[in-house]
């Protein structure tokens, strides 16, 4: 097995944006790339007010609305504008809901793809993960054209407004759209340290632009009547009624909305994404989405002249409404500016996101020459590779138009259609995903109940929305005024096809990796590294069913507490023995107790961690069982099972999670039903000494022997008896330590006992002299706070016991009581029991 290759709190507060402390925000950010399985290699210097700024002014929206009126004008006309773009809106806010609540799930710059892989079947989420970053990574390559191809031309524009001389060329359009894309890239490269400030002063400019825009229409203009605007629809494409001719024309409020993912891609750059990425996607929706309609409202009220509009010398027909409104070329141009720096700004962000997007893509080994576009410049911490290829592709597509315009606003229209399609495969494998009636993962920004009704609209209305963005502007086409978009889609969608079954379904797994054995830890345990020099832990046994189950919950629960060892991969060449692929932590807590005894909330901070894995278990039927395993070691809630990551401040571990979960069983298994003798006699149940059926609440019992275990330190056992184990009384004198300590065995446990252990339970009394003795140990020994809270764990009748979940309620979590005046040495503590 030498080299491998696999190809594959929730926070209390209510406000919408994260008030966490800087180490908490890092805590979930740490914990979400350790739960993907991704390395941390950009730096989190992104917030809500930054990354709100990035989103806003990246769709732009209601600066998109009047540059792309056209369409809605031949199509509809102005009423069919208004109504379409408010359906369109509800449609696509729905969606975005949908995505931010898979953003807050796993917030990673693959976005898309990546919740495809997590959320669909088993047997097809490669292949349509495959897909969708394709067509994702080939969306936003044809958006940040589309964008500098557009600013180019609003250039060329007010070139023909002001300059009656001037004869537009098409290499004119070319030379533009490279210095626009030339210019994202500066800001992009020489600046990136820099783009989360410019960000926030671009959100300024959006809003302060929409008023410096819409202020002087309204002042300046004459008004189209109320009853033209709101019932007056035209259908001058020429379909066979108004109702498909709207239809055709929502491609004007799609296109605005376009890009409510973009934060999802910078996510890696976030803190407190998880919290950060929904609420700035739906804040921008419903930012954008008013103002948006506001500025349409406005513009349809101020454009004068419909036909003058719909035939403009220049290109655009929100510059012949500007003229009619304000009679001005001079205020026109400052209009038409303010929204062209806009634009130019909405091409940095793209520029941004769809070179994250290419990044990611390449880090899970799914392009041609992955390692290159995945590489992180050291120096300014941004995928440099990735933004010179996608400015690089930008000139090359751009010299098409030289050619053909038509040519180049076919590959250019690649973005509706593309991004659509990926939003679709995502939403549906979310859907999907809730269909399996499986608890989701936790997330921090939720739709509750409403989920699934929202998302199953979200995705009828993309399907129904994107057949439209195929459609040409009018019924009778040319060729060059033919969408041929479907054309160049489909194109498209083959050569991924093909790369795919012959490259890609060789390499993309969803997290994927190359491995490599630098030691082996027991007979079928293996520390190894993965392609970026990580540490990972390997497991392999042939024929075993611990292994095949450890997958099998991890799968179903590690989404759901970051507390449980999660799975990163499994291995498929060599498919043979099968292995895992665990995450590797720095300690467990017997070794690090032994480095330096744990402090009072470090006590705590393990304890709650440990009752939060075992709540995720326990409240949907599992227990984290006992068993004898392959792998030469006895699972119970013991500090041995207990693993760490060391971190930095007053409290050590950064992470904690319950590791071995291969022996996580059903409270319904016959193994629990049967009462059958397993686990480490010391951490052991009374129940299951006295052979009778347990399950959860034997868990909370492991738990609670484990803590006192990590107060008194030195690796104590309160109930290791004097002989040695292996002998045939070694349980039953457990078992009297157990009455010793926390007795009597109350009367309650007569229902639930047989007559055989009832013997037993009436032999501990007669031979214990001393019961609860526990209750009785001095402040010296362990503070009140504590003996109080192992009281209320440490309950002979296992039907006393509170759950997981009570416990994490434990006003135990929240006092602030001194710890011990001192500790025990064991020789100390060994002289004060005689």
């Amino acid at each position: 097995m030498g080299n491998l290759e696999s190809s594959a709190e929730h926070r209390k507060n209510k406000f919408p944006v994260s008030l966490s402390s800087s180490d908490d925000a890092t805590h979930h950010d740490h914990t979400d790339m350790a739960r993907l399985g991704k390395e941390q290699q950009f730096k989190r210097n992104f917030r809500y007010l930054s990354t709100l700024g990035f989103t806003c002014t990246l769709m732009a929206t209601w600066e998109s609305i009047l540059l792309v009126s056209t369409y809605g004008l031949i199509n509809g006309g102005m009423a069919g504008m208004v109504y379409i773009y408010v359906g369109s809106f509800v449609g696509f806010f729905c969606s975005v809901a949908s995505m931010a609540e898979m953003a807050s799930i796993s917030p990673t710059s693959g976005g898309q793809y990546h919740w495809v892989s997590e959320f669909a079947g088993e047997s097809w989420q490669k292949f349509m993960s495959y897909i969708t970053g394709w067509i994702s990574v080939l969306g936003w390559q044809a958006a940040f054209a589309s964008i500098c191809f557009l600013c180019g031309t609003l250039i060329q524009g007010l070139l023909i407004l002001n300059e009656s001389s001037y004869v537009p060329e098409r290499w004119h359009g070319t030379f533009l759209t490279a210095a626009i894309a030339f210019v994202g890239t500066f800001v992009n490269t020489y600046l990136a340290g820099h783009l989360p400030s410019l960000e926030g002063l671009i959100l300024i400019i959006h809003i302060f632009g929409f008023f410096a825009t819409m202020i002087p229409l309204w002042v300046m203009a004459d008004r189209t009547p109320t009853e033209k605007v709101f019932t007056e629809f035209v259908n001058a494409g020429g379909w066979p009624s108004l109702g498909v001719a709207c239809l055709v024309g929502q491609l004007t409020p799609i296109f605005s909305f376009l890009g409510p993912d973009a934060a999802t891609h910078i996510a890696e750059e976030i803190k407190d994404a998880s919290k950060i990425v929904p609420w700035c996607m739906i804040s921008t929706a419903l930012i954008n989405g008013g103002l948006g309609f506001i500025m349409l409202i406005t513009f349809l009220f101020t454009l004068g002249d419909v036909n003058t509009v719909l035939e403009p010398e220049t290109g655009f027909s929100f510059i012949s409404g500007y003229m009619n409104a304000t009679g001005s070329k001079s205020v026109t141009t400052g209009l038409a500016c303010i929204i062209l720096v806009l634009e130019v700004c909405s091409a940095i962000g793209i520029l941004a996101t769809c070179s994250r997007q290419t990044f990611a893509f390449g880090r899970d080994n799914a392009l041609p020459f992955s390692a290159w576009f995945a590489h992180i410049n050291q120096r300014w911490k941004i995928p440099l590779n990735a933004i010179m290829a996608t400015t690089l592709i930008t000139i090359l597509l751009s010299l098409i138009n030289i050619g053909s315009t038509a040519a180049f606003n076919a590959i250019a229209s690649l973005t509706v259609a593309s991004l659509f399609l990926s939003y679709i495969l995502s939403i549906g494998a979310f859907i999907y995903r809730r269909l399996q009636y499986e608890p989701l993962p936790l997330r921090r920004w939720s739709l509750g109940k409403y989920g699934l009704p929202i998302n199953v609209f979200s995705f009828i209305y993309l399907c129904f929305a994107v057949v439209f963005t195929f459609f040409p502007t009018t019924r009778e086409v040319t060729a060059v005024t033919m969408n041929w978009s479907i054309v160049v889609f489909m194109g498209v969608l083959a050569i991924a096809l093909v790369q795919y079954f012959v490259y890609g379904r060789h390499q993309l797994g969803g997290r994927l990796g190359t491995y490599r054995i630098t030691k082996q830890l027991s007979e079928f345990v293996y520390s190894a590294l993965n392609q970026h020099e990580r540490p990972v832990v390997i497991e392999s046994v042939e024929g075993h069913w611990r292994l095949q189950n450890e997958r099998d919950i991890l799968k179903r629960f590690q989404t759901c507490s970051t507390n449980l060892r999660p799975l990163l991969d499994e291995i498929e060449n060599p498919a043979e023995p099968p292995a895992v692929v665990l995450q590797h932590l720095d300690d467990d807590l017997t070794r690090a107790a032994k480095r330096q005894r744990l402090t009072r909330q470090e006590n705590k901070h393990v304890a709650k961690r440990v009752l939060e894995a075992l709540r995720v278990l326990h409240e949907n039927g599992y227990i984290y069982a006992p068993h004898l395993t392959v792998f030469r070691y006895i699972l119970d809630i013991k500090p041995s099972n207990i693993l760490v990551n060391y971190g930095s401040g007053e409290n050590r571990f950064s992470d904690v999670q319950l590791a071995d979960c291969g022996g996580v069983i059903s409270e319904q298994s016959e193994v629990a039903k049967k009462g059958i003798l397993t686990g480490t006699n010391v951490f052991r149940a009374p129940e299951a000494h006295l052979e009778l059926p347990w399950g959860t609440p034997s868990d909370i019992w492991s738990f609670g022997v484990t803590l006192i275990n990590q107060i008194w330190g030195l690796n104590f056992h309160l109930f290791e008896p004097e002989n040695t184990e292996g002998e045939e009384s070694y349980d039953l004198q457990v078992l009297m330590k157990h009455h010793e300590w926390f007795g009597p065995f109350p009367h309650t446990m007569k229902e639930i006992v047989d007559e055989e252990a009832e013997k037993i339970i009436a032999y501990t009394y007669r031979k214990v002299e001393r019961v609860g003795a526990f209750a009785y140990r001095k402040e010296r020994e362990i503070c009140g706070a504590d003996k109080a809270f192992i009281l209320r764990v440490m309950k002979l009748d296992p039907t006393d016991r509170k759950t997981a979940a009570e416990l994490l309620n434990d006003e135990w979590f929240t006092e602030q009581s001194e710890r011990a005046v001192g500790w025990y040495s064991k020789e100390q503590w060994a002289e004060l029991q005689k």
